[in-house]
């Protein structure tokens, strides 16, 4: 364990969410599409809690969102989609694909959050993108069924991974070596078996080109294991990590491992940043902590942890706070203390 020190970490939040308003994305439209969005909008209602009443600012209110993370710790975040834009039905994320006829105004929506989030952005800036997958995304339309919201629970992982799964064995990784691939609120436990068991496919496939009946030809055959495209191309940021994905980061790598709040989702870490890091981390070094918490994610998106000092000096916490084990909950603990704690 590192020595206790008043030093300050910084924090790094590799998954936040963000978003306009309506009035806002009206302005952000292309003006040809306007009398069609306040015909769709006067029919809209919303349906999620975090878009609704007050709590809904967090998604573009600067003032309220910077001081909500600086009171958690954090000094910097990387920014996914959160509202929902111009004619989709739902949070963008989730979203079934569009029919034929909708996919001009569908289009056009997601047209005015891009030019929207570019100014958010360019008032705290940030710089690049790196090819981003976050989790939630790719499942199939249920309807408006009970069982709807269960099969969305009991499938999300297996959606969420298979841009992974596709990349690798259609040889995206191989033909282009350089590419960033990021893998967003998904976990990371599930990682470590899945390569393994793609290491010993891909192994026997290039040693008897076949599985059983089914026969492979040098095209269908990648030089590299499952392991070293990972290692080579791919990230995690880790949202709310439970135990199981806190111990994965020494298989998958803490080069390639990068801590998320998710906020403002209520199911991310915020108000208990720092409860929910001694829960998990109270007994990691000191620089693994901050490879953890900022050193992965400034590498990969080019954060400068220089000009962050200053500002982490004065809200993170310190290294003395976050290696104290924490012993009691809070009262009213959130949902990602209650997991964890639930894994131990």
């Amino acid at each position: 364990m590192a020595e206790a020190t008043s030093e300050h970490y910084t924090i790094i939040s590799a998954d936040c969410h963000a978003g306009g308003s309506h009035a806002m994305y009206r302005e952000y439209l292309d003006p040809a599409y306007r009398d069609d969005f306040d015909a769709w909008r006067n029919k809209y209602k919303n349906p999620f809690r975090d878009l609704q009443d007050g709590g809904r600012v967090r998604n573009w209110d600067d003032d309220r969102r910077i001081s909500d993370l600086e009171a958690d710790g954090i000094v910097a975040e990387v920014v996914f989609p959160n509202t929902v834009p111009p004619f989709f039905p739902s949070f963008v994320l989730f979203a079934r694909p569009p029919k034929p006829d909708e996919y001009e105004h569908r289009l056009a929506g997601i047209r005015a959050h891009n030019r929207w989030m570019a100014d958010f952005c360019a008032r705290h800036p940030d710089l690049e993108v790196p090819v981003n997958s976050h989790g939630g995304t790719g499942l199939p339309d249920y309807g408006k069924y009970p069982v709807a919201a269960m099969l969305f629970i009991a499938e999300v992982s297996f959606y969420s991974q298979r841009p992974f799964v596709q990349f690798l064995f259609s040889g995206v990784f191989e033909r282009f070596p350089k590419l960033k691939f990021v893998m967003t609120e998904m976990g990371c436990s599930w990682l470590p078996p899945m390569l393994r068991q793609f290491d010993a496919t891909l192994a026997q496939m290039r040693k008897t080109g076949r599985t059983g009946e089914m026969r492979y030809t040098d095209e269908h055959l990648l030089p590299l294991s499952a392991t070293e495209y990972f290692h080579r191309n791919c990230w995690v940021g880790v949202s709310q990590p439970g135990p199981a994905d806190a111990a994965a980061r020494y298989t998958i790598g803490l080069d390639r491992f990068m801590w998320g709040s998710d906020y403002p989702h209520d199911e991310g870490t915020g108000p208990f940043t720092r409860e929910h890091l001694r829960q998990l981390f109270h007994d990691t070094d000191e620089s693994e902590m901050r490879q953890i918490l900022a050193g992965s994610a400034a590498a990969l998106y080019d954060f400068d942890l220089d000009a962050l000092a200053p500002l982490a000096a004065k809200v993170g916490p310190t290294v003395a706070e976050i290696h104290e084990p924490l012993t009691k909950l809070p009262e009213h603990p959130n949902e990602a203390l209650l997991r964890a704690a639930a894994s131990v």
